[in-house]
């Protein structure tokens, strides 16, 4: 899913521990599902949770929220205009792992559309939906 590597991808360059220590972000997803309406076109909508998980973390937790709202701004812009998603649904769990450091859960709602034509050929023109322009 190409979010998640979007995703993965922002968060190394914003905290530069994981450039170095990559195994300490885990990037994946749970409880998708598939949203498709019948029409001409044949496009749908993947919806998912996910789930980023920072292991034997030193950094405070707000160090690693504002890139993670700033990468929202730019690719999942509905999940801050809604509000109930905006202060329900992006969440987090932190336990310790030692006295200096500790795992860090945050789960948020993710969406990925590809719109599907007919390409006139017997085949099919795929191409993901890009996201509104930031104002």
């Amino acid at each position: 899913m190409r979010k998640l590597n979007s995703l993965r991808e922002h968060m190394t360059k914003a905290l530069p521990e994981l450039a170095r220590n990559p195994e300490a972000l885990m990037v994946f997803s749970e409880g998708g599902t598939v949203a498709v309406r019948d029409g001409a076109n044949l496009g749908f909508e993947i919806r998912y949770t996910a789930i980023l998980t920072f292991l034997d973390c030193q950094y405070a937790p707000a160090q690693i929220f504002l890139p993670l709202v700033i990468w929202l701004r730019e690719h999942q812009r509905e999940v801050l205009q809604n509000h109930q998603s905006g202060t329900e649904q992006i969440r987090f769990k932190v336990d310790p792992a030692d006295i200096s450091a500790v795992d860090i859960d945050i789960t948020l709602p993710l969406t990925e559309a590809l719109d599907v034509l007919p390409d006139g050929q017997g085949g099919y023109d795929m191409n993901w939906r890009g996201e509104p322009p930031v104002p």
